[in-house]
């Protein structure tokens, strides 16, 4: 019997060039295999009639393990789920009519000729080469999913520290904590935050929730202790559920965001988001760099706060504008109900929060947005507009509306965000945020402490920063924020960076200042003042890797 190795099958529009192969019946007999099967693969190795599993892969991309059928011909029978595995668009004809429609083989030659199908018999592999045009949009495709099954998880972050010196000791700890399980399409999570230090211990439990994903709304179902998800308001802790598009995730971890500051001693970092801690840590003195924040929702500020040791104590607000475009927004359709949590323990209202936004692709680059927010005390409308003009320049402008019908009081808010990449590899991101007397968001209007409110409430939040790297001058960087608020006080937190790597060291300087002011009293606030300037010299030891 005569034999190939080695062989690919390839079917595609244009015709293909076939290598006949003689079979000697009377071997094939004597064997007991029908001479039909000589009939079968005289042309070239082929697939055997029925359902597989082989390794799919369209357009160079590796999709995995598919279960696919092959018709009597040994050709790929293109089926419903194979095209939503594959991500590929629904021909608009079918080989066989008379077939059910989720077992019926889509012709999707006749739409394409041009697609290139290349069969792997002997790797259990098929490769699909296709038209751009015949791609799903990204957001809508379904094709990698796992479904079912059961697990658990147990996420943890324990820090433990003990200090001694001839002043002091100290003692520190912090647990970071996420609980979940999966059972069928849904998942349960749980994050938990514990902090413990000489002077007291808290516990911040900061959502549980169950949550699954409805492919055919292109949409994800959470309910329970949820963070509103919303691209036109801030966010807002609630009891209650939300349905929103599938890709924005409760818990925006690795978006990019970065926090940047300076401890003058070693100290303890708090980050807050709307009002809840995300993250603690400690750090040494010197710059500390915080990324992979676990954000609640891209639109609500942070509020950042540098414990030391000493007892010094200095804040700074990372506004929401400078972190946006992090943050990802897809088209769709977002809801969410329930009950506004009281996650501060300020004793303040629990009223019934209702949202809902959409957003809109706009040319190309661009996404708009609109919503509603209200309570039976409290309106608001937003509008956002961020565009992408390319992928070095982008820009994100927002206008919310309020109303506070118990204070009586209206108001607005807009702000603008602007990245890019300038000649000679400088990056660039500003932010201006403005905001009326009036204006009231969510969380203001539940606050029991009306002068806590108005003394914190900011007038205006400008941002700029800049970053420049060269291989023989080495990196730069430098980020400065003012805020103006409405009892007449005024803050500024400026940070700046450089390092360079030389043959035998590196070397880094690190400049941040934090200043305070009052107009009122003519004299800048001590406490809050500070100013740290850092020169580092790491020099390796040894010649290991």
């Amino acid at each position: 019997m005569a034999m190939i190795s080695g062989a690919v099958a390839s079917a595609h529009a244009a015709p293909v060039t076939t290598t006949i192969v003689g079979f000697d019946l009377a071997t094939l007999q004597a064997r007991g295999i029908s001479p039909s099967v000589a009939q079968y693969f005289r042309s070239a190795p082929r697939f055997s009639e029925g359902a597989r599993v082989v390794d799919l892969s369209v357009n160079g991309e590796r999709i995995g393990l598919t279960d696919v059928r092959f018709d009597h011909d040994g050709e790929l029978c293109f089926t419903r789920s194979l095209l939503e595995r594959a991500g590929l668009r629904m021909p608009a004809s079918v080989v066989d009519k008379s077939a059910a429609p989720e077992q019926a083989c889509h012709d999707l030659r006749a739409d394409y000729p041009k697609a290139i199908i290349t069969l792997r018999p002997g790797n259990e592999e098929v490769s699909l080469v296709v038209p751009t045009d015949a791609l799903r949009d990204p957001q809508r495709s379904t094709g990698s999913y796992a479904r079912g099954g059961t697990a658990a998880l147990l996420n943890y972050d324990i820090q433990a520290i003990n200090s001694h010196s001839r002043e002091d000791t100290g003692r520190y700890l912090s647990a970071s904590t996420e609980v979940g399980f999966n059972v069928g399409d849904w998942i349960a999570r749980s994050r938990q935050l514990y902090v413990s230090n000489d002077e007291r211990s808290t516990a911040e439990h900061l959502y549980a929730y169950a949550q699954r994903d409805f492919v055919s709304l292109a949409s994800t179902f959470q309910i329970g202790q949820i963070s509103g998800n919303n691209p036109v308001f801030g966010g807002v802790q609630l009891t209650g559920a939300q349905l929103f598009p599938d890709g924005i995730e409760s818990t925006v971890a690795n978006s990019g965001v970065v926090v940047e500051g300076q401890a003058l001693s070693q100290s303890r970092v708090e980050v807050r988001q709307s009002g809840a801690l995300i993250y603690t840590t400690v750090v040494p003195e010197g710059p500390f760099f915080l990324t992979n924040l676990p954000l609640l929702n891209g639109t609500s500020d942070l509020q950042v706060t540098v414990i030391e040791t000493r007892g010094g104590q200095r804040s700074f607000v990372v506004p929401a504008a400078t972190f946006r475009g992090a943050v990802p927004v897809k088209s769709g359709y977002t809801a969410s109900l329930g009950k506004v949590r009281d996650v501060e323990r300020r004793g303040g209202g629990e009223p019934l929060l209702a949202m809902g936004s959409g957003t809109w692709a706009v040319g190309k680059g661009s996404a708009l947005s609109a919503g509603v927010q209200g309570t039976d005390d409290y309106t608001s409308l937003g509008l956002a507009l961020d565009s992408s003009f390319s992928e070095r320049f982008s820009v994100g402008v927002r206008n919310n509306l309020s109303r506070d019908h118990a204070k009586k009081v209206q108001g607005a808010r807009n702000s603008i965000s602007v990245s890019a990449g300038l000649p000679a590899n400088l990056q660039m991101a500003l932010s201006a945020t403005t905001q009326t007397p009036g204006y009231r968001d969510v969380l203001d209007t539940v606050n029991p402490d009306v002068i806590a409110v108005q003394n914190a409430r900011f007038k205006n939040q400008y941002t700029a920063g800049f970053s420049w790297a060269d291989p023989q001058l080495g990196g730069w960087s430098i980020g400065y924020t003012r805020g103006a608020h409405f009892n007449s006080r005024t803050s500024q937190h400026v940070y700046g960076a450089w390092n360079k790597s030389f043959q035998h060291a590196n070397v880094g300087v690190t400049v941040e200042s934090q200043v305070g002011q009052s107009s009122r009293a003519g004299d800048r606030e001590r406490d809050d003042d500070g100013l740290g300037i850092r020169l580092q010299v790491s020099v390796p030891l040894g010649g290991g890797t």
